[in-house]
């Protein structure tokens, strides 16, 4: 707190939050406070649980870090000053440990990117963009692109766009709906067993400067 002097105060609070001290800026104690009370040794005070989620900080690149929630478990650590003290001993293992234990416990999944080819049936787009990868069976499918022309095909009835990269074919047909949020285009994308992309517009429209972004997750 800064007083109407203008001397900047800083209040100190013990483990039971009850205030011990007020120093000014340099550290030197301006008030001080003892509390006299009688202290029951028999009163023994327990932790509730607490616990943080880790992700591991020592894969290579080319690899997805997994992550670890780190637990301490109720009553593991005890205080005969009060429970906030046996909450923050259980807090100072989490701090202490919970990263070590994470980069022990976790794995580092390898990460295969697909290149994506556009169909020749397509005109050249004015710009492409694709990251494509899989991760424990796992493609996350990201692609963009600039409405190309489409040589008379219709976007309503269905064109196939390209084809995805061997590691990321799925082992069966993929057909589901998608939504472009920033478009608000819905399509129904088709993915073979060959790889090849389909796209069907089922709402919205597509002009030739529309900008058309997937990113969706299905299953190898």
């Amino acid at each position: 707190m800064t007083p109407p002097s203008g001397i900047t105060e800083y209040y100190k609070y013990d483990t039971t939050n009850r205030l011990e001290m007020i120093v000014d800026a340099n550290g030197n104690i301006l008030e001080e406070f003892k509390y006299n009370y009688h202290h029951d040794p028999s009163l023994i005070f327990y932790n509730e649980e607490k616990s943080k989620t880790f992700t591991r900080t020592n894969c290579s690149s080319g690899s997805q870090p997994g992550t670890y929630n780190y637990v301490v478990p109720a009553s593991t650590y005890s205080s005969t000053i009060s429970k906030l003290d046996a909450d923050q001993k259980a807090l100072d293992d989490i701090a202490l440990n919970g990263q070590n234990v994470t980069n022990q416990n976790t794995s580092c999944t390898p990460i295969t990117t697909c290149p994506f080819t556009f169909s020749t049936s397509l005109e050249t787009p004015m710009y492409t963009y694709g990251n494509t990868t899989v991760v424990n069976n796992n493609v996350q499918f990201d692609l963009k692109f600039g409405a190309p022309q489409t040589n008379g095909q219709s976007w309503t009835s269905g064109i196939t766009i390209g084809k995805i990269g061997a590691s990321c074919i799925p082992s069966g047909t993929r057909t589901f709906d998608y939504t472009e949020i920033e478009g608000n285009r819905k399509w129904k994308v088709t993915i073979d067993t060959s790889g090849n992309c389909n796209i069907r517009l089922i709402l919205g429209t597509v002009n030739t400067n529309a900008n058309l972004v997937f990113w969706f997750i299905y299953d190898k």
